[in-house]
């Protein structure tokens, strides 16, 4: 069995023990980096790790029906899903490191996987929900700047800037990271939405077929730990306050707001603000170098 495959069924099972425990943070804390591959039996590691209280006379029967049903779930992800659990070598340190016990378990990336290297040069774009059009053209140039850079940006589709910036990206020299709130499934309309021709780009999904999609601060959360600085596009000065700057702050990253001026917001440590528009992407290429 090659990793990939490996790697799948470690998924599915896990699914599986998640269905069978009905507990998923005693789950996350009985599987560890020594035992994470006596996962690919299921049902050993079941009566192995957890009291067999339930399904006793019958357990394998139910095993094997939420297998089946499970394994079902993951035959409707996309075709060449790449699965990592924390424990691989692929799988981004940085998330490690931030989140700790909190790093999911298991992420599913669609396209091209060289976008988790760690020489990458990520950069987190966090949009906020201002609708006005002056606005929403501010935010276009400063996404005009990234084109024929040798970042990679990390977006999601959660606002109208999200969409906006996309579309204006999409087919040009950027490579995209592209987040999904939810499973990499065939059919999921998402994925139809953002579909790109460009080779230097992926869809990220930290849930598998069989779960429900995260808490909006959760995907920023691991937006800001996979990129090496934070992007916000907003023109209040009250977002130097923002839960994606904190968790930046939190773990020494930078952060640039560059709608801002410095003599709009108050003075912080790792957090950059802009005198004119041209500073932009050497500040990036200095922030990240």
């Amino acid at each position: 069995m090659n990793k990939s495959s490996q790697n799948k069924k470690l998924a599915i099972n896990y699914s599986v023990l998640k269905k069978l425990v009905q507990n998923d943070t005693l789950v996350n804390t009985r599987i560890t980096k020594e035992n994470i591959h006596e996962l690919l039996d299921v049902q050993k590691f079941y009566s192995t790790y957890f009291e067999s209280t339930k399904f006793v006379q019958y357990f394998p029967q139910v095993c094997q029906l939420v297998k089946r049903e499970t394994e079902a779930a993951f035959a409707r992800l996309k075709q060449r899903v790449f699965i990592v659990h924390k424990y691989d070598e692929e799988y981004p340190k940085a998330i490690l490191q931030d989140l700790k016990d909190e790093a999911p378990l298991f992420l599913y990336l669609c396209g091209d996987n060289t976008l988790l290297d760690r020489k990458v040069k990520r950069v987190s774009l966090v949009t906020t929900i201002n609708r006005e059009d002056k606005f929403i053209e501010s935010c276009k140039n400063i996404s005009d700047q990234f084109i024929g850079q040798p970042f990679t940006l990390l977006i999601q589709n959660r606002s109208v800037v999200d969409h906006v910036i996309y579309e204006n990206l999409k087919e040009k020299d950027v490579s995209i990271l592209h987040f999904v709130n939810g499973p990499l499934f065939k059919d999921e309309d998402a994925i139809k939405i953002c579909k790109s021709n460009n080779p230097k780009f992926g869809h990220l999904s930290f849930v598998g077929p069989t779960d429900n999609g995260m808490e909006e601060y959760q995907r920023i959360k691991l937006m800001n730990s996979l990129g090496k600085v934070t992007v916000l596009l907003t023109d209040n000065p009250n977002d130097v306050h923002h839960f994606s700057i904190q968790n930046n702050y939190s773990w020494h990253k930078p952060s640039v707001l560059p709608l801002l001026k410095k003599d709009e917001t108050l003075s912080f440590d790792r957090v950059f603000t802009l005198e004119n528009p041209d500073e932009f992407i050497p500040l990036l290429n200095n922030l990240i170098s």
